[in-house]
């Protein structure tokens, strides 16, 4: 698997979308299979994250890598108020 940053900075603040997908692009329209894994939270709590891209028809050992490295991570995000029922 190839490990890249998922986005060029945090997602937006004022939660006008996702954020910028220029880094999955390629994956994208390369037809590879990514996925993406939360690493933690920007200064200002928004989300950050790395993505795995694998070979074509590799999906099950992506899966697999992805998983030991969410493992090694070990990131433990909090809930947002609204997921808590606070919002």
């Amino acid at each position: 698997a190839v490990l890249t940053p998922a986005a060029p900075a945090p997602a937006p603040a004022d939660l006008t979308g996702t954020g910028n997908s220029v880094l999955q692009i390629p994956w994208t329209f390369g037809g590879f299979p990514a996925i993406s894994i939360p690493t933690g939270l920007s200064g200002g709590k928004l989300p950050l994250a790395v993505q795995l891209a694998g070979a074509y028809f590799t999906e099950s050992r992506l899966l697999s890598v992805a998983q030991w490295c969410s493992e090694v991570l070990n990131t433990r995000l909090p809930l947002p108020d609204a997921a808590r029922g606070l919002g």
